[in-house]
C-alpha cells in the first residue's frame, strides 16, 4: 500500500482520483477547503505551509505520490490575484512543502493538473496563446481557435513532423 496526497480532493478530478486510489487500497490524504483530511487554504502562504505540514504529518513523513488538482476555474468572480495564488503558488509551494516526504520514497511521483481554461480567459493577450509554428493538416491556421480538432492535429503534428 502506498501513500498519496491529493489537493482539490473534495470535488471534480481530485475527488475522482482520490476514489480511484482508495479503491486500489492506497492510503490517500485529501487536501481541500472542506470535506478533506487536511482542510487548508492554498491561496495564502500560511495556508499552504500549514496544509503541507499537516499532510506530511498525516503521511508519517513519507509520500509515494502527490496529485495537485486544486484550482479555481476561469469565468469566475475571483480576482486574478486569487487565481494565481491558488492555481500557481498553491501548487508550487505545496509541492515544495511536502518535498521531504516525497524524497523518502524510492520512486515518488508528482502529477500537476492545469486546466486549458488558463489560456481561454476573456481578454487574454492573443500572443500568449497562439501557436505560430504549429503545422496543420490544411497548412493554414496558426492558433487553436483557427483549427477544427486542434488537439488531434497537434498530436499528429508532434508525432509526424515535417
Amino acid at each position: 500500500m502506498s501513500t498519496h496526497a491529493i489537493t482539490g480532493a473534495a470535488s471534480g478530478i481530485g475527488a475522482a482520483t482520490r476514489q480511484r486510489l482508495l479503491d486500489a487500497d492506497h492510503k490517500v490524504i485529501g487536501v481541500d477547503l472542506h470535506d478533506a483530511d487536511v482542510v487548508g487554504d492554498l491561496s495564502t502562504p500560511q495556508g499552504r505551509a500549514e496544509a503541507s505540514a499537516a499532510t506530511t504529518e498525516l503521511a508519517d513523513g513519507h509520500l509515494d505520490g502527490l496529485v495537485c488538482c486544486a484550482g479555481l476555474g476561469p469565468l469566475s468572480e475571483h480576482p486574478g490575484g486569487l487565481l494565481a495564488a491558488v492555481n500557481y503558488f498553491g501548487t508550487v509551494d505545496f509541492v515544495a512543502g511536502v518535498r521531504d516526504a516525497l524524497v523518502t520514497a524510492p520512486a515518488a511521483s508528482v502529477v500537476v493538473l492545469s486546466s486549458s481554461s488558463t489560456s481561454t480567459q476573456p481578454g487574454i493577450p492573443e500572443d500568449l496563446v497562439s501557436l505560430p509554428n504549429l503545422p496543420t493538416r490544411t497548412g493554414h491556421g496558426t492558433k487553436p481557435s483557427d483549427r477544427n480538432g486542434s488537439a488531434q492535429e497537434y498530436a499528429s503534428a508532434r508525432s509526424h513532423p515535417g
